[in-house]
């Protein structure tokens, strides 16, 4: 007897499911069935996996969804073709997106959509109709299900049938409505598992979605919770076996093509339906403005070169809707980069305004970024300022639709923390308990559980002691790399050429945002236009030190294009290792190697970025590249003369992926393409994959005049260097911003340090940090003042005023009102009476007005003590003075803060400011200069931007900052140090106490941990 099975919930069944998409098909599979359908609650997450897996094991993939609405009502919704497909995902949508989810029934939502090409189950014991039948109401069911097929044409009673007896009088009504109504009926069962051996892992999940203990339901379970063989479906089907027959005939009917790898890019408006064209004329237009003489020919013949594939592609529209996005950007002065990833390798990108990378000069490869020789989308991401990202998403979203824009998902999967949590927590463990167990748990990164017991004795010692606790890691490893819960994706987003809800159902994220069941991994699968949009904080700092330097200016991205790129003071300084404050320079390992590479180019700068990776400081390659740059002579690791040319920039060293294919082409008569499949090949390193491409290699380098064994060796060396290649045009990209902080570091330290201390003011670490840089380069704090503070830092001349923002309880909307009175005071409160006639005493209480007096805000209209007692005066005077009385007052305390009040000393603001700051300006207690580089320190604080590395021996070692309220501390665990101190960093969720040998004399104090 053949049977299909039509209910199957995966792991995107949110902590429902345990079993993947793929696992449901291979199940099937196993069981001799030719076709299954997933149907995930409310969720199409699983769809694409399900149903690449499906046609790779030649198993039909049904695709559908289970509505569940907010009375916990189900209704089945199988797709019979493209358009049913769509539907289900719309009627999931609105669902989703209901502001009144306690008003909406799924029938309802159901019968009030277009169901064609849409087969309808009644939901089984989890629909209104089977609940309707057990209590007893025909009159309501009849009249259900009546609405139901007067709307639908493929309309199925679900029945779901198990060995309870309470359930035999509802399935002789079933019958009885499917011949009464002539009404279809299927078997299904809920399969939440593809094998028995699942049930505690499901149960597990029921108790963190209920919130309740672990085991109340256990003895409950329902036994068809798991994929049953066709034969023991019939036998649950007993002679009515029409059930089972309209399964397969069901399954007949479902036939959907979801057309992957189709692309579908919207129409950009302005082009009016021609967007090659249009495309072509934006290109030409900004020719002339970059290429001139003899370089616009090869520019010319680069960009229809360039065009051609664009255009063969469809892809004109998608270059058209980025560069309005950049452009829509830079017009509203929103900070964007010169480019991020492989997209500067395109002039396309160049000449429309998606980046400013020129990729002639820097000698990048279109098909690095584009490969003609494959069929898929090429990946855009840019960089904007970290304040006006979202910016960019609204514009888009208006543009092109509210319907048709939206953010991408991500799964948030269970780690080993949250999985030990949330086991301990369903076993009944009280939180004192659950946080000393997960704390031995890393919270970012995934490992074996093995490796963890291993590396924490204490743990393995705990859970060894109590049964309690290994039963704790036996549920977690259950449930551990499990999907918990949809999120919004931190940067990208979909642009449509249609409703969104055509590929995938929308839904609120976690934090209110509208996101698409569409993960980074599938929008490819889709064809859809995916952008990034990522906030850099460093942009924000140049954009923002432009702007302060050069108030009148419109557009701040012209003027650092202007910026000279060798300027001789900015190279020196990180030629000297001083790279803190500046983008990607800042960590101890990098400035050591700008010292060793003596930077003297802006290219040695991007070189830098490209060499200061795991891939190549793991394998040795710096040791290698710094001997050579430095030697009068060096032996090149490559024989060949060919090779040696390609390589010289980069002193006989394979820094950049383009450098592979450079080689691939020139020594093997490789087409660009070609060579760029190879370079995939060379990194990923899959033997079969690397075969072919041995083959291929050798062969086109034999017939260009080579020698087998040396192409051979050739190819060899290929693959040892071609996995610390980066990409070039990235490393250009970020290299223009590395540059442009160092230039105004160098030049404008003021502005350029109040720019950085205000884009990272909400990280309290890389203040205290910066701070600490910033004083010893022999600029002044001035403390926070009523007449000179903004909300944030300001540059005062060399010096930087603090805000009010940096106080201790005043708050966002405090500052806002202070900042917002002044300019309404003109500018200026002249007393202290006049600052509290003009501020809300709703937002500026008494309290905050003790914290402004305190902390010295007011110094320079009067004493501290004075200040405090008068404003008990003023807040119990319930009469106003009148305006003559105030004028009086004005002028009285006018002359009075005139006189020698005004400009108390620093050490007495700072003094009075000291307690209120959320950082530490000058402390007495400053360790590191009173111990001075080369003494033995011992410093106690919070382990945060851990990052450990091989050396070229193979042994471990590792870098990490240590944080305390005085200072941050750049801390280095050699391979010794680091076998015997590592799992302290991880053992504990409170401080730890650091012994070692202080230097400070690169900025930042470094201590070598003994």
């Amino acid at each position: 007897m053949e049977f299909i099975h039509l209910r199957n919930h995966t792991s995107y069944s949110f902590l429902r499911g345990v079993m993947s998409p793929e696992l449901l098909i291979e199940r099937v599979k196993e069981l001799g069935m030719p076709a299954a359908a997933i149907t995930d609650r409310n969720s199409m997450f699983g769809i694409v996996p399900f149903y690449r897996k499906a046609l790779e094991l030649g198993i039909k993939p049904i695709l559908g969804a289970v509505l569940t609405d907010s009375f916990n009502e189900s209704l089945t919704l199988l797709a019979l073709d493209r358009r049913g497909y769509s539907h289900i995902s719309s009627v999931i949508t609105r669902l989703n997106l209901s502001h009144n989810e306690e008003d909406i029934h799924g029938a309802d939502l159901v019968n009030s959509s277009p169901m064609a090409g849409v087969a309808v189950l009644t939901g089984g014991k989890e629909g209104m109709l089977w609940r309707l039948l057990e209590e007893g109401n025909l009159p309501e069911a009849e009249s259900l299900l009546q609405n139901l097929k007067d709307r639908i044409e493929n309309l199925y009673l679900e029945v779901n049938i198990s060995n309870y007896n309470s359930d035999r009088k509802v399935l002789t009504e079933f019958r009885r409505l499917s011949r009464r109504f002539n009404i279809p009926a299927v078997l299904t069962s809920v399969n939440n598992l593809s094998t028995a051996d699942g049930y505690s892992s499901a149960e597990l999940l029921s108790s963190i979605r209920e919130h309740r203990s672990y085991g109340i339901n256990e003895g409950e379970q329902n036994e068809n919770q798991h994929i049953l063989s066709p034969e023991e479906m019939s036998v649950l089907a007993g002679d009515w076996s029409e059930l089972l027959e309209n399964s397969v005939k069901l399954s007949e009917m479902a036939n959907v093509d979801l057309e992957l790898g189709k692309f579908h890019i919207p129409v950009y408006p302005e082009a009016k339906g021609n967007d090659n064209e249009y495309l072509r004329m934006v290109c030409y237009g900004n020719l002339g403005r970059y290429y001139h003489g003899e370089s616009r020919r090869p520019a010319i013949k680069r960009l229809e070169f360039e065009l051609k594939i664009i255009q063969e592609k469809g892809l004109s529209g998608f270059f058209l809707i980025v560069s309005d996005l950049v452009k829509y950007a830079r017009a509203n002065n929103i900070p964007v980069g010169p480019g991020r990833g492989s997209a500067g390798s395109a002039i396309v990108s160049y000449l429309s305004g998606i980046t400013t990378i020129d990729p002639i000069k820097y000698n990048l490869y279109f098909e690095r970024f584009l490969n003609p020789e494959r069929t898929q989308l090429p990946d855009i991401d840019i960089d904007f300022g970290h304040r006006e990202r979202d910016r960019i998403f609204e514009y888009a979203r208006k543009k092109y639709g509210d319907d048709r824009v939206a953010h991408i998902s991500t799964i948030c999967h269970f780690g080993w923390r949250g999985a030990v949590r949330e086991s301990a927590k369903a076993l009944g463990f009280d939180e004192k308990t659950i946080s000393t167990l997960t704390r031995f748990f890393p919270t970012y990164f995934q490992t074996g559980l093995e490796e963890i017991l291993k590396s924490n004795p204490d743990l393995e010692k705990m859970i060894n002691s109590n049964d309690k606790f290994m039963k704790v890691l036996e549920l977690a490893s259950r449930i551990f790399g499990l999907p918990r819960n949809p999120s919004l994706h931190a940067s990208g987003f979909i642009i449509s050429d249609q409703p969104l809800y055509h590929y995938a159902p929308l839904q609120y994220s976690d934090n209110g945002e509208i996101i698409v069941q569409i993960t980074k991994d599938e929008f490819e699968d889709f064809g859809l236009l995916k952008i990034d949009c990522l906030g850099l904080r460093f942009l924000s700092v140049v954009y923002d030190t432009v702007k302060k330097l050069h108030p009148s200016i419109k557009y701040p991205y012209r003027f650092l294009e202007q910026i000279p790129l060798e300027d001789e003071p900015s190279l020196k300084m990180l030629a000297n290792g001083d790279g803190i404050g500046v983008f990607q320079l800042e960590s101890g390992g990098i400035r050591d190697l700008l010292k060793g590479v003596k930077i003297r180019k802006f290219k040695d700068i991007f070189e830098v970025l490209a060499l200061y990776r795991p891939g190549p400081l793991e394998g040795g390659m710096i040791p290698k590249y710094l001997v050579n740059r430095n030697a009068e002579k060096y032996k090149s690791v490559f024989e060949d003369d060919i090779i040696k040319e390609i390589l010289k920039d980069t002193y006989g060293i394979i820094i950049f992926q383009e450098q592979v294919m450079q080689i691939a082409e020139k020594v093997a008569g490789f087409t660009l393409g070609q060579a760029e499949i190879l370079r995939k090949a060379m990194g990923k390193r899959i033997p079969e994959l690397m075969k072919n491409e041995r083959e291929r290699f050798v062969s086109g380098a034999v017939e260009r005049g080579y020698a087998k064994e040396k192409a051979n060796r050739i190819f060899d060396t290929l693959v040892n260097f071609s996995g610390y290649g980066f990409n070039k045009a990235h490393s250009v990209g970020y290299g223009y911003i590395a540059y442009w902080c160092a230039y105004f570091k160098q030049h404008h330290p003021a502005e350029y340090y109040t720019a950085l201390l205000n884009a990272f003011i909400d990280f309290g670490a890389f203040i205290q940090t910066y701070i600490f840089y910033i004083e010893r380069k022999g600029i002044e704090f001035l403390m926070p003042e009523i007449n000179s503070s903004e909300f944030g830092f300001s540059a005062e001349g060399r010096n930087i005023r603090i805000g009010f923002i940096s106080l201790k309880g005043i708050g966002y909307a405090g500052v806002q009102e202070i900042l917002r009175k002044r300019v309404e005071a003109g500018g200026r409160f002249l007393s202290l009476e006049h600052f509290l006639s003009l501020v809300s005493r709703r937002i500026i209480s008494k309290r905050v007005m003790e914290i402004l007096i305190s902390s010295g805000v007011f110094r320079n209209l009067g004493e501290k003590q004075e200040l405090l007692q008068r404003i008990e005066q003023i807040r119990l005077d319930k009469n106003p003075p009148s305006k003559e009385e105030y004028s009086a007052q004005l002028e009285f305390f006018s002359y009075k803060n005139n006189k020698d009040v005004k400009n108390r000393d620093r050490a007495n603001a700072l003094n009075d400011a000291k307690d209120f700051l959320e950082f530490i300006v000058s402390p007495d207690e400053n360790i590191s200069r009173k111990i001075g580089t080369g003494k033995d320190i011992t410093v106690r604080g919070f382990v945060t931007r851990y990052r450990s590395i091989r050396t070229k021996t193979g042994k471990k070692m590792a870098f990490f900052t240590l944080e305390n309220n005085q200072f941050s501390y750049e801390c280095i665990l050699f391979p010794d140090s680091y076998l015997r101190h590592r799992r302290r960093l991880f053992s504990s969720d409170g401080t730890i106490e650091v012994h070692g040998e202080l230097n400070t004399e690169e900025g930042l104090p470094k201590i070598i941990v003994k």
